[in-house]
């Protein structure tokens, strides 16, 4: 199968009893060899190594794709941690295999995001943005360095004029790859360009139909657009195609809850198996009833399990209470405290109650938003 083109290039057939089914093995495991071996060009590896990001050692490329599988997973702070721990050994083996760097540079910069506190998250995130620019280094031609360094500029300095044009590299450059074009529409919704955000995750999903990430961020770009069916429909397909994603049980909640499906929306913050977003949404539920005494005791909830990485969180609370004044003050907080949440802010719908302050304005030219 050729990767470029989709169509298959070698055509060989291999017919016998089954009861030679190893001789066919072999007979088959030799063809390919000498296929592979009349293929190689030792002259081009290192171009081909700027445009893969690859490794010639196969222990670097077992615990890469160990890794990846873990981050691909999307579960919770240990998963992600044990993904970053096999992206270093990955680096450790060749410290020159650039998609190791990549990948390990969004593991930092998501656990930076989600879990770690006081001094770990800003050098977190600085790390997050060092292996980036390594990856980019090694192989310049690699989309995914390109994507990794947008997304820890974006997410790890909040400047998302700066993470502009790595994205924008990483999608001229991986118009092939799923992943790539699914992060770089998240990206463009991020900063309110639905249209082309619509447009590239639907040739992501044409590439990778399967793919729960991909319907992730469908669902993430939708909501984001205020298109609440339509989110949860793709959150839906994303949960169907891995039941363990985190946070899309939540993300359905808060569409379900914007769209006025109280019912509904209690129901899917009680199936997230996160703490601290099902915190999150069932404080805002909660709010909307008029039980504040409540509402009040699961945003304590949010706090406990976040520590200074839930100022995001409580502006959103605070916002869907109807308090500005508190859910400018969480903002400010979460600025001075560099919380990548902020990223999401321009096109937040939880926030659309403080959306039209000066201070949200500010806010929002601070991060590159406007």
């Amino acid at each position: 199968m050729n990767g470029k083109t989709g169509v298959s290039d070698w055509q060989d057939s291999f017919e016998g009893p089954l009861s030679d089914i190893f001789a066919l093995q072999s007979d088959l495991t030799a063809k390919i060899a000498s296929q592979l071996s009349a293929e190689i060009d030792p002259g081009r590896e290192k171009e081909d190594r700027k445009k893969t990001g690859g490794t010639e050692s196969v222990a670097a490329y077992d615990a890469y794709l160990r890794a990846k599988d873990l981050y691909d997973a999307g579960i919770d702070e240990a998963n992600d941690r044990q993904a970053l721990a096999k992206f270093e050994e990955a680096i450790s083996e060749d410290p020159a295999y650039a998609a190791a760097h990549a990948g390990r540079s969004r593991a930092l910069a998501v656990i930076a995001n989600l879990y770690a506190e006081g001094a770990e998250r800003p050098r977190l995130y600085r790390e997050a943005v060092a292996a980036a620019r390594r990856a980019v280094d090694l192989a310049p031609d690699f989309a995914e360095a390109h994507s990794a360094l947008g997304f820890a500029l974006a997410y790890g300095q909040l400047d998302m004029k700066a993470a502009r044009l790595p994205y924008q590299k990483s999608q001229q450059l991986g118009k092939g790859d799923a992943d790539i074009l699914s992060r770089y529409a998240v990206f463009m919704s991020r900063l309110g360009k639905f249209d082309i955000a619509s447009d590239t995750i639907l040739q992501s999903s044409a590439l990778d139909p399967l793919n729960a990430r991909t319907f992730r961020s469908i669902g993430d770009i939708n909501f984001a657009a205020r298109r609440y069916a339509e989110a949860i429909a793709a959150f839906e397909e994303a949960l169907a195609l891995n039941p363990k994603l985190a946070g899309a049980r939540a993300s359905i909640g808060f569409a379900q809850m914007l769209q006025g499906d109280l019912a509904a929306a209690a129901a899917s913050f009680a199936a997230e198996p996160s703490r601290l977003r099902r915190a999150t949404g069932v404080a805002m539920l909660a709010g909307r009833r008029g039980d504040m005494a409540a509402a009040e005791k699961q945003l304590a909830i949010v706090v406990a399990e976040a520590g200074d990485n839930s100022n995001y969180q409580v502006a959103q609370v605070q916002a869907q209470w109807g308090n500005a004044d508190k859910a400018l003050i969480a903002l400010q907080a979460a600025r001075k405290a560099n919380d990548g949440g902020l990223a999401t802010m321009g096109t937040d719908p939880l926030l659309d109650p403080v959306r039209k302050a000066p201070e949200f304005t500010n806010l929002l030219k601070s991060v590159g938003l406007v």
